[in-house]
């Protein structure tokens, strides 16, 4: 891989070849989609092992993995509670891509939403977030031998002091409650299986794709920036 390069030369070595039918697909999709956050969201939402009728909680539910996940959820008969962090965002994760209920968490408290929803806990949490959300979820929000998936801590990426949360230990032991993380490398070899299934799941429009494209190989930063503040809808693509 290149790197943040305006222009590079390779003989062809470390490079990655489009490994399934991309259709009529557009390319870029192979950066989101149908790349790395798509596999992310295919193998990690698997690890859930979801049945029909479950309960899913998704925070970062517009992002690039997040969105790909509640609607694989959906495809799969599973009720989406997602959160997202604006209005715009949540317009498009209700209207367009049919999350059973969305929020913006900026205007919510997003434990007391959980528990007006589901009182008696849900099955299933994909994690993009971590920090706050992650142990009062686990602590208060999962039913007896819930799973989890935990993809991303975006919440303390940043920190610059190690931040003291309540332990989760108990709750996991005590409801026997399955919490795995998730390395997409893990399932490389596998990965063209999935962006095969995804690809259809695209052309049949059962699964949406949005890309918030900035233009120009100076706004690169900008674009890099805009993932921790929230700015991107969908996959972060920039286009030189």
């Amino acid at each position: 891989m290149s790197g943040w390069k305006s222009h590079f030369i390779s003989t062809g070595q470390d490079l990655r070849p489009i490994s399934f039918d991309l259709g009529s697909t557009p390319l870029s999709y192979c950066l989101g989609t149908l790349g790395m956050p798509g596999a992310t969201a295919f193998f990690g939402f698997g690890l859930l092992e979801s049945k029909k009728g479950d309960k899913l909680i998704l925070n970062g539910a517009a992002g690039a993995v997040g969105s790909v996940v509640g609607q694989l959820a959906k495809i799969h008969g599973v009720e989406v509670i997602a959160f997202v962090g604006s209005d715009e965002k949540l317009n498009w994760c209700k209207n367009e891509l049919g999350f059973d209920h969305v929020f913006n968490y900026k205007k919510v408290d997003f434990s007391q939403t959980i528990k007006q929803l589901a009182p008696d806990g849900c099955e299933l949490f994909f994690d993009n977030v971590g920090g706050d959300w992650y142990h009062t979820i686990i602590n208060k929000h999962l039913k007896r031998y819930g799973k989890a998936t935990i993809c991303g801590s975006i919440e303390n990426y940043n920190d610059k002091t190690e931040k003291l949360y309540p332990a989760t230990n108990y709750k996991i032991l005590s409801l026997e409650l399955r919490v795995q993380g998730i390395i997409v490398n893990t399932f490389f070899k596998d990965w063209p299986t999935a962006f095969t299934e995804m690809n259809q799941y695209i052309q049949q429009d059962k699964l949406k794709v949005k890309e918030t494209v900035y233009e120009g190989f100076e706004n690169m930063r900008n674009a890099f920036y805009g993932l921790f503040k929230g700015e991107n809808i969908g996959k972060a693509i920039v286009k030189a």
